[in-house]
């Protein structure tokens, strides 16, 4: 299963694969970044999107089984 974390980073959210280097994806705003993890997500099921606060704590969780 894929994981894909969102968070935020020095140049704005990121949206980061768990265990690469580099992000997927930055935005400037959290719905923005929100919405491209979603849509990364959905193409690579099964997967999930942790969304995790500015201090570091899980927020919520998305969930794309197979299709």
């Amino acid at each position: 299963m894929h994981v894909y974390d969102l968070a935020p980073g020095a140049h704005g959210w990121e949206v980061r694969r768990r265990g690469h280097r580099f992000a997927a994806a930055v935005r400037a705003t959290r719905d923005s970044a929100l919405n491209k993890a979603q849509a990364i997500a959905k193409v690579n099921r099964p997967s999930r999107v942790i969304v995790f606060d500015p201090d570091g704590s899980v927020e919520t969780e998305f969930v794309y089984d197979q299709l």
